[in-house]
């Protein structure tokens, strides 16, 4: 239970830093709270990926009183991981570089193919688009040194829970 709150509190670090960079209201390091554009954005993205859900959420004051509950615990967690140094260890600081990543990735791929037909997640990068990113030669060092870390952090994570 301990490592999925710590997983989620590092997840949550990175949602609130990304939306940090794009909002003057969001200090580093600051989740003491959340402002009225902020939850305006998170339903705005409920409104797109689960329109029944945020409907639901809507129409039951006592679920969307539960969920902005579960929002402040997740906002503390976040907050206590912060102060403890959590997101300073070298394989937290990775990992949450990855996330970001994946992230901008997975909503660039929604946004480039929402009116496409459906397919599974990235599913209509090609072949042709993979050789051209990992042949351009100019950026080969960079680009494999990346990779490595990726590589490592995600081995890190596997080590601390004990799977690897």
């Amino acid at each position: 239970m301990t490592k999925l709150i710590v997983t989620l509190a590092t997840v949550f670090i990175v949602l609130i830093q990304v939306h940090a960079a794009e909002s003057q209201s969001v200090q580093s390091g600051d989740f003491s709270s959340i402002t009225r554009k902020e939850l305006e954005v998170l339903f705005a993205d409920i409104a797109v990926k689960n329109p029944v859900a945020l409907k639901r959420l809507l129409d039951d004051p006592e679920s969307k009183g539960k969920q902005l509950d579960n929002l402040r615990q997740l906002l503390a967690f976040a907050s206590q991981a912060q102060k403890d140094g959590l997101a300073d260890e070298p394989t937290n600081r990775q990992e949450l570089i990855n996330i970001r990543a994946e992230t901008i990735a997975v909503n660039y791929d929604n946004e480039l193919n929402k009116n496409k037909a459906p397919k599974p997640q990235l599913g209509y990068i090609t072949d042709r688009q993979v050789r051209e990113y990992w042949g351009d030669a100019s950026k080969k060092e960079a680009r494999d040194a990346a990779f490595k870390r990726f590589i490592d952090s995600k081995l890190g994570l596997l080590k601390k829970a004990d799977i690897y």
